[in-house]
């Protein structure tokens, strides 16, 4: 008899536990009914029947289920990977973020963009300055944006790589809310 592989050999979800069971080096989540027994770990009891449905697309994940499978894999990369794949909103927002996994890839992008800053911010007050968009001016807004959204999908990188090397496990993003860092 053959083995009942999933339909979608890309689905995000079995990626992402897959990875966590080679992160984890133990078989903690080769299997559903073990990623069932991780999952239920951290109070969120779920089947292995229900997590192949989810491997295979037969069944839309819901969301806290998406989050549970983030704590538990270890993946803070699959809340953005749901949001730009499974969201209707996903695919114009998310727009290049989890491309690469590169840090120093990130790194280099926004040291360029930040670079271009300051020549930015002049030619943005030069097009905005008597209210109007000239077709002369559309090339430097396409580049002003495009340097834009290099720091936006950098940002998204660095959140993920921050999520996922951050030690203590704090929420940062909280504690600068409060003015704290």
């Amino acid at each position: 008899m053959s083995r009942n592989h999933p339909t979608d050999a890309e689905n995000i979800y079995r990626i992402c536990r897959i990875a966590a069971n080679e992160r984890a080096g133990n078989g903690r989540f080769s299997n559903h009914d073990k990623a069932t027994a991780a999952l239920t770990e951290i109070g969120h009891p779920i089947s292995a029947s229900s997590i192949k449905d989810y491997e295979s697309g037969k069944t839309p994940v819901p969301p806290e289920t998406v989050v549970a499978m983030t704590q538990a894999y270890d993946a803070p990369r699959l809340r953005y990977l749901h949001c730009a794949q499974r969201c209707p909103l996903g695919p114009h927002v998310m727009d290049g973020v989890l491309e690469d996994d590169d840090i120093y890839k990130t790194y280099f992008d926004l040291e360029g963009a930040f670079q271009q800053i300051d020549d930015i911010a002049l030619e943005l007050r030069e097009i905005i300055a008597n209210d109007a968009l000239s077709d002369s001016e559309k090339p430097a807004l396409n580049r002003i944006f495009q340097a834009l959204e290099t720091i936006i999908e950098s940002t998204q990188e660095l959140r993920i790589w921050t999520e996922r090397t951050c030690v203590d496990g704090a929420d940062h993003r909280s504690e600068e809310a409060n003015g704290h860092a």
